[in-house]
């Protein structure tokens, strides 16, 4: 009888021992990267003339992660809603796609977001289709996150099936090819009259602010 219920015992603690560990390494998966802040990006001369001179054209930008990201930066404000605070928004290539970094707050605990996918152009819109979403280690079911982010995109945003998109129409610039290739983001523009600086209007006070 004392055999049987020091067993039971040994069993209970071996069994609270494993939830202890499988806690502790969940916590540590959910938790990866969860400081990460990305450097601060800010729109060059040399980025305003490489766009400026393919939109004279109507020839294809090639786009760097750094110069990625300085566009970003120009658009990305830090969002609040609810428990969420969304921090940034950080560009980045992986092979012949696009790859986001999403730093942010959910009810006090920082958790850094990961997802792949590619991006096109398709009709009036761009369009990204992501392959997977990730907290920390810990990947999310696509679906829910698509249909959690429906409800909160705005404006110009949609989501559409597996895709994330968003409506050319509002942006000065005409874009009529989009995609990754050798880590670099191809963007081809229609020849427009259009000065690009409209596009940087009610962002910043003048190109002098821009290019300092």
């Amino acid at each position: 009888m004392r055999n049987s219920r020091k067993h039971r015992k040994s069993v209970f603690l071996v069994i609270i021992i494993v939830l202890i560990l499988a806690a502790v390494a969940f916590g540590k998966l959910i938790f990866w990267e969860s400081s990460y802040s990305p450097p601060k990006y800010k729109f060059s001369l040399e980025l305003f003339n490489k766009m400026l001179g393919a939109q004279s054209t109507g020839g294809t930008a090639e786009l760097t992660k750094d110069e990625v990201n300085q566009i970003i930066s120009l658009y990305f404000q830090e969002y609040r809603g609810n428990d969420v605070i969304v921090k940034a928004v950080e560009a980045d290539f992986s092979g012949d796609k696009m790859k986001f970094y999403i730093p942010m707050t959910y009810k006090d605990f920082d958790v850094l977001v990961t997802s792949e996918g590619s991006i096109s152009k398709e009709s009036d819109k761009i369009k990204y289709t992501p392959d997977y979403f990730k907290v920390g280690k810990i990947t999310l079911p696509k679906a829910y996150v698509l249909k959690e982010l429906s409800g909160k995109l705005k404006n110009t945003a949609a989501v559409e099936q597996n895709s994330i998109v968003i409506d050319t129409k509002e942006i000065p610039v005409g874009i009529t090819a989009l995609n990754v290739k050798n880590e670099k983001l191809l963007v081809t523009l229609e020849k427009r009259q259009l000065n690009i600086e409209d596009m940087l209007r009610g962002k910043l006070n003048s190109a002098k602010e821009l290019i300092k």
